[in-house]
């Protein structure tokens, strides 16, 4: 703490500073025998509290009163005056004086008074230190994401931890004073996007890291027992890698919020290292592929106890494999695309326009079946509205919507008509025909052809091999001879054209 003493009383002033001293040796103390040589020190000192007189010469301690208010507002500033007048104690008031004390300023009092002062201090300090922090997390980009202005320890950590409930007042106070515990240098800060989310950065001072980790995972265990037996919600906490650049912030968040979202997996009520679950960091299943892809005809016909099922099934092998929390937000982003697929077949039938979905939080679930039952609510919700649309279309008219949208994929009749009709191949081969003028395959080629073409006008960059693949063709030679033979040109020269 650093002390401005002004008083043109020497013996005053000298009894006060050495009860400061008394109070706590390290503080730095300067004295100003009149307001006017306490301004220039103001500057020049910088100081947490100043003590002064009433009466003094050039300038008294109410316009100094007045000038610290003004200019200073952070300083703490007390008046200790001879004069035990209610006027100059109303003045005082008005200038957000800490306190008016009458000389002989006793020492208890003093040092109650400083104690006082040096908690609030702490207070702002702390408070400083938080507000600094989530302004590197959550401002813009203008904000610079550096540790200059917060402080530049060794090394960093974050740790996040996440309550299965949306109430953070009772997560704070429990959390806090876990954490005092572990006296360690932390900064706590709630999330600015989940209620019930608390973020922690750990400074460490090599080589001490490891040990510090491991009491910061002791802790943070001993947090998750505490809140559950007084609350009866369970409390998951990740803890990411450990950082030495500034600018690395908020990466080193994402890595704490990432080990955290693994109680998807793994069960909540745990601590999640970063470095143990980054290991297993596989991004996609094939298999996963495979039982997605016949969602939508089955949505579109309202075969939800199948949906149901299928969905259901995926998060259990999800959980039961154990690809990584990026293979569950891959999963989650092809069902959000069949939804939203269907979500399309609506718009296009219907009056009534939804809107299309973005993405599934994760951060808003704590097990894999309450992320399936969500999923499956809202495409029960569109399959519903999908059939009161509309009048039921045709067999015809259902096959050729289906194909449009699934062109890119392997589409065989034979197939359709067992798995989703249940009726003769021959026979709906027929009825297609006959109803749309065209036989199958050479629809399905037509749809693919224009979407072809479409790809080349939308996506120049795009290679003719990938064109291709894109809209359903294994073999690129056999893409070129049908593409020529509808539209009497190679996809190569419509490319070039198209440049020209």
């Amino acid at each position: 703490m650093i002390v401005l003493l002004v008083d043109d009383e020497y013996y005053a002033r000298k009894a006060l500073a050495q009860m400061i001293q008394d109070w706590e040796p390290d503080t730095i103390v300067y004295e100003a025998e009149d307001g006017l040589q306490a301004l220039e020190l103001l500057e020049k000192t910088q100081p947490h509290v100043v003590f002064s007189d009433i009466c003094m010469p050039k300038v008294d301690g109410i316009q100094l009163a007045a000038h610290i208010a003004e200019s200073y507002p952070a300083v703490f500033n007390v008046i200790i005056s001879g004069f035990d007048d209610f006027k100059y104690a109303q003045k005082a008031i008005a200038y957000k004086v800490e306190q008016y004390l009458i000389k002989p300023a006793d020492k208890d009092e003093i040092v109650e008074l400083l104690n006082a002062i040096d908690g609030k201090l702490q207070a702002a300090a702390a408070q400083g230190r938080e507000q600094r922090l989530a302004a590197l997390l959550y401002e813009a980009d203008e904000v610079k994401h550096e540790l200059s202005g917060l402080d530049e320890p060794d090394s960093y950590v974050f740790a996040v931890v996440q309550a299965e409930c949306a109430d953070a007042n009772q997560l704070q106070p429990v959390a806090a004073e876990a954490l005092a515990r572990c006296g360690l240098d932390m900064i706590a800060i709630p999330d600015r996007h989940y209620a019930n989310m608390l973020v922690i950065r750990l400074a460490l001072n090599e080589p001490l890291a490891a040990g510090k980790l491991s009491r910061l995972r002791e802790q943070l265990n001993e947090l998750i027992v505490t809140y559950t037996e007084s609350t009866g919600k369970r409390l998951s906490a990740g803890i990411g890698g450990v950082h030495q650049d500034g600018a690395n912030l908020q990466r080193a968040f994402i890595e704490a919020k990432t080990a955290m979202l693994h109680r998807l997996l793994c069960g909540s009520g745990k601590v999640h290292l970063y470095s143990e679950v980054v290991k297993n960091s596989r991004y996609s299943l094939e298999l996963l592929d495979d039982m997605i892809v016949p969602l939508y005809p089955k949505i579109v016909k309202n075969q939800m106890k199948d949906v149901q099922e299928t969905v259901n099934k995926i998060f259990e092998l999800i959980v039961e494999l154990g690809p990584s929390i990026y293979a569950l937000n891959n999963a989650c982003s092809k069902l959000i695309a069949v939804l939203n697929s269907v979500i399309e077949t609506f718009n296009d039938r219907s009056l009534e326009t939804k809107s299309y979905w973005e993405r599934i939080d994760l951060y808003r679930f704590f097990s894999t079946d309450q992320i399936a039952d969500h999923i499956t609510r809202h495409l029960t919700e569109i399959s519903k509205a999908l059939e009161k649309s509309s009048p039921k279309v045709d067999v015809v008219e259902d096959i050729r919507q289906y194909v449009m949208h699934n062109y890119r994929h392997d589409i065989v009749l034979e197939d359709l008509a067992k798995n989703t009709y249940f009726t003769d191949p021959s026979y709906l081969s027929r009825l297609f025909k006959k109803k749309s003028g065209t036989c199958f395959s050479k629809f399905v080629t037509e749809v693919r052809m224009y979407n072809a073409k479409k790809l080349m006008e939308t996506s120049p960059g795009l290679a003719v091999a990938e064109i291709a693949d894109a809209v359903g063709f294994n073999d690129c030679s056999y893409f070129i001879q049908m593409y020529k033979k509808f539209f009497g040109e190679t996809p190569g020269k419509s490319i070039k054209a198209k440049e020209v």
